[in-house]
């Protein structure tokens, strides 16, 4: 048997050996989850032993890590919005800049009881719609997405929160299917990278999250923005509110796109090193 800390210090090293810059933070993290605990409770239990069976399922996890594989594809689990999330390959693994349109929506909104109907392009894990279905207690919502692979996440994280009766899922491309409801928010972090940018993507990515859920059009970013202006905008209520994360200097074209298409921008987020990453648009 080893020592927890003993554990940690030799799966830091071997995960730097294979260049991977969390090394220490995601060996951590595994062990946590091996043993059930805390990730910060791990200093507490620093010269615990760890059992034979629970030293082979974390070297089990760490080889997998080794080979680039998402933590949180490893562990199942991805927090986003103050909730846990079961993720798994054919869902894109939840990013924090992807709360913002949380954010955003929750911030024009003051009244939490509002009966609104929600709609979200591209629903995958399901984390934006339930994260707003929490947040408006009286809402519903219908989550789109093309891959029934999602979907089944989608549907697990909907059981866990226990929305069934406040959620619809449909299958299938947006173009093709027909919606006949009329939304106050729809809300869409859809594939925006060129292919030229996705080759540029690290391993983890590349090797493990679904690409369509990535590459837009192959030299378009652009292009899923235009098709959602283009056939949404009619389901959406005037006054209504439509959300966007976007890609890196795609800001003026989708602008223009919005403006030409009867909305008025009403709040935008800025990176560090000002590319706009998320839209929020009134229907006008």
């Amino acid at each position: 048997m080893a020592l927890v800390q003993e554990i940690i210090s030799k799966a830091t090293i071997e995960l730097k050996n294979k260049n991977i810059q969390s090394a220490r933070l995601d060996a951590e993290i595994l062990l946590s989850t091996v043993l059930k605990a805390q990730r910060l409770d791990l200093v507490l239990k620093e010269n615990q032993n760890v059992d034979f069976e629970e030293e082979q399922l974390f070297n089990q996890l760490l080889d997998q890590r080794k080979n680039n594989e998402p933590i949180a594809y490893i562990i199942k689990n991805k927090s986003f919005w103050n909730e846990d999330y079961y993720i798994a390959r054919g869902a894109l693994i939840p990013r924090p800049e992807t709360e913002i349109l949380i954010e955003m929506i929750a911030k024009k909104i003051n009244n939490r009881k509002k009966n609104l109907n929600i709609l979200d392009i591209g629903c995958g894990s399901g984390c934006l719609l339930i994260s707003l279905l929490k947040e408006f207690s009286n809402s519903r919502g219908v989550g789109l997405d093309i891959s029934k692979q999602a979907l089944e996440i989608c549907k697990k994280n909907i059981s866990k929160y226990n929305l069934h009766h406040r959620t619809r899922l449909m299958h299938g491309d947006m173009n093709k299917v027909k919606i006949v409801n009329k939304f106050d928010i729809i809300v869409s972090n859809p594939p925006y990278l060129k292919n030229s940018e996705y080759q540029k993507l690290s391993k983890d990515i590349k090797q493990y999250e679904p690409k369509i859920a990535l590459v837009a059009n192959q030299e378009d970013g652009v292009f899923f923005y235009r098709e959602i202006i283009k056939k949404f905008s009619s389901t959406l209520k005037v006054g209504g509110l439509l959300a966007f994360e976007i890609g890196d200097k795609q800001w003026n074209e989708i602008k223009k796109e919005l403006v030409n298409n009867s909305f008025k921008i009403i709040d935008r987020y800025k990176l560090i090193n000002d590319e706009i990453r998320c839209v929020l648009a009134l229907k006008l």
